[in-house]
């Protein structure tokens, strides 16, 4: 999925470090058609990242109401968002 990250929550993310909104999150990115329309209240999102440095993309869950546990989900998605990173990569790497 491609789409512009001006404006949203996921522009925090992308080549940074995870970020959680707890609530509000709607309110916070006005401009992000999709949290109104999906109801969107919490927010908690990790990017990936390739090994030189260089965004790959992200993953985020995001819920109608307050995300429980933010510290061990942060901690869940970034040992998953290393694997998937590294699973990127070597399938790009076969593909070219």
């Amino acid at each position: 999925m491609t789409y512009s990250l001006y404006g949203t929550p996921c522009e925090n993310v992308v080549g940074r470090n995870c970020c959680y909104f707890p609530s509000g999150v709607q309110q916070m990115f006005p401009d992000d058609k999709e949290l109104q329309d999906l109801k969107i209240e919490s927010y908690i999102g990790t990017p990936l990242m390739h090994p030189n440095g260089e965004p790959l993309g992200l993953i985020v869950l995001m819920n109608e109401s307050k995300i429980q546990h933010a510290g061990a989900i942060e901690l869940a998605l970034s040992s998953i968002a290393e694997r998937i990173s590294h699973e990127l990569i070597a399938v790009v790497t076969v593909a070219t």
